[in-house]
């Protein structure tokens, strides 16, 4: 029994000890962090966009977003312990990191480091010190670190609803702050008046905002409590044809609507987003389902385009030998399902050689085909036919009973048709004997053909929906600009197609939404980020890689295992 006694305070003991050391580690880290946000450039591009307008600029702010994440995870990592020693926690690992990045702003004053670091100014410094000396400014920094990140970890202490509150508060005043000038042009302008200063939220306007967030969150719950009735009623047996009724009518409302809500730039991202879902879609199938990694997706994206454009444009040599000869000049609506036979025609064609390859050596030869069809539309000997170089202009929007469709809210309809139509036929294919038979083939291949499951025939029906998907998504890209250029299918969509259902969830449909969402809508909205835009698409892809390796959204199948692998 001593011994037990005994042995307890050791293992205490030896666990706050290993917490610190912890502690200590973090501060390293999101000093090293710090100084990479700082040194990147962060600090000094937006040093004059304010948040909250003469009290937080956003370049203020970014360097202490490590600071604010490491507290959090350190009040998280000591929630064994008492609260003011996850407090503490937080005040060291506040400390470890100042020390780091005051030691920065002391060697940078002293000495011209810009040479070197081209970001290491004397404006980014004026701004990480507040304005004040290198002595004074680097004791204020260390402090604030020490304050913001023991806040950060109490916080992670605190009961949990109240915290998400908290943490939904945050993040709409910061979302606000950031996103002011696309905000401005969605809300009616006395409000824009009362939220807003010259440059960022307003004093006034960040109480307004936080006031509502907070006491909504923290109502919530309540609400939700008031309103279950209503829920039950909808859950009862016999009203399934309701509840379903009413979901698509609001949906059905709200995509109607959307458009005329949101102005013509946000339709326009909205476009985008969906080309890039009809894209996904497709390679979800290839990818996802099939198990067959293709990087060709934008060969196809290509041939939808270039087809519509050959068959509609009045430039094009193919539509004035159409006109010639028969009489008949082709709208877009009567061009499409030509262009999305001749993609999906295209992908039976380029999946022939690659039947027998797997794995990286597939993703090399699609690479490849990709590539073959970039060069011959750029080629010059087939530039009176495809344009070469300067590709093929006038090429007609859709119209309706003579009414054309020709800006981004308008076409905004044809993408969301088009979303609707590939989305149920790709739900309808993964519920149907060809989905199961492609799951098998992605599993196994050797064991489905052992099954009696016909390895080439689903591998070629594969390629053909993927290359399908991807030829519409270029039908609706190439009326939508109104030109189509070969520098417009570079291999990067390729791989940003992949990155969306990587991101989203692996064969889960769902996650293609979520995926193109996030990887394609988010950059467009923070179009000021340009500078930094790639390496916020890399982090934020190494970050899911970490915490969610399975995408956002897993598909059934695989949330099945993780349940299982939990349940063990």
């Amino acid at each position: 029994m001593a011994d037990r006694t005994q042995t307890l305070p050791q293992t205490t003991t030896a666990l706050n000890v290993h917490n610190w050391r912890k502690t200590v580690e973090s501060g390293l880290i999101v000093g090293v962090v710090s100084l990479f946000i700082i040194l990147v450039g962060f600090v000094s591009v937006f040093a004059e966009r304010n948040i909250i307008f003469n009290v937080l600029s956003f370049g203020q702010f970014v360097t202490f977003a490590a600071v604010i994440i490491g507290g959090y995870l350190a009040g998280l990592r000591s929630d064994d312990e008492a609260v003011g020693v996850s407090g503490a926690h937080g005040a060291a690992l506040g400390l470890t990191a100042g020390i780091m990045v005051s030691t920065f702003i002391l060697l940078a004053s002293s000495t011209d480091l810009s040479r070197v670091l081209v970001n290491a100014t004397e404006e980014t410094l004026t701004v990480i010190r507040f304005g004040l000396g290198a002595g004074p400014g680097s004791v204020v920094l260390t402090t604030l670190y020490m304050a913001v990140a023991a806040a950060s970890a109490l916080l992670a202490r605190v009961e949990p609803h109240v915290r998400r509150s908290i943490i939904i508060t945050l993040v709409v005043v910061l979302t606000f702050g950031v996103l002011e000038d696309l905000i401005r042009t969605l809300i009616p302008r006395w409000l824009a008046r009362a939220l807003f200063a010259v440059n960022g939220l307003s004093l006034v306007g960040t109480g307004i905002m936080a006031g509502i967030t907070l006491l909504g969150s923290l109502a919530w719950p309540t609400i939700s409590e008031r309103t279950e009735p209503v829920r039950d009623w909808f859950n009862e047996p016999g009203r399934e044809a309701v509840k379903s009724a009413s979901t698509i009518g609001m949906m059905s409302i709200l995509l109607l609507a959307a458009p005329w809500v949101l102005g013509l730039y946000l339709s326009d991202v909205i476009d985008n987003i969906g080309l890039y879902i009809l894209m996904g879609i497709g390679l979800n199938i290839v990818v996802g389902w099939a198990g067959l990694l293709d990087l060709g997706q934008v060969g196809f994206y290509a041939i939808g385009a270039y087809s519509v454009a050959l068959l509609t444009s009045p430039n094009s040599v193919v539509a004035q030998f159409l006109l010639a000869t028969f009489g008949i000049t082709l709208s877009w609506w009567a061009a499409v399902p030509l262009a999305v036979f001749f993609a999906a025609m295209a992908g039976v064609i380029l999946g022939i050689p690659v039947l027998r390859m797997r794995g990286d050596y597939l993703a090399i030869v699609t690479l490849g085909l990709s590539e073959i069809i970039r060069i011959f539309v750029t080629s010059e000997a087939f530039k009176p036919i495809l344009g070469g170089p300067q590709g093929i202009l006038r090429i007609p929007k859709p119209s309706i009973f003579g009414f054309e469709l020709d800006n981004a809210q308008l076409i905004y309809y044809v993408v969301v048709i088009g979303v609707a139509i590939t989305g149920y036929v790709a739900w309808r294919l993964g519920e149907s004997r060809i989905g199961r038979a492609w799951i098998a083939m992605r599993e196994d291949q050797d064991v489905a053909e052992a099954m009696g499951i016909n390895i080439v025939q689903y591998k070629l029906l594969a390629f053909a929906f993927g290359a399908l998907f991807a030829g519409l998504a270029g039908a609706i890209f190439a009326t939508k600009l109104g030109s189509v250029f070969p520098g417009s299918f570079q291999l990067l969509i390729s791989i940003n197609v992949l990155s969306v259902i990587i991101a989203g969830g692996m064969g889960s449909m769902p996650g293609v939404f979520v995926g193109a969402l996030l990887l394609v809508g988010l950059p467009e909205l923070l179009r000021e980020f340009s500078e930094f835009r790639q390496m916020l698409y890399g982090a934020l892809l190494v970050a899911m890689m970490l915490l969610k390796p399975d995408g956002f959204i897993p598909a059934p199948h695989r949330r099945r295992e993780l349940q299982e692998e939990e349940n063990q």
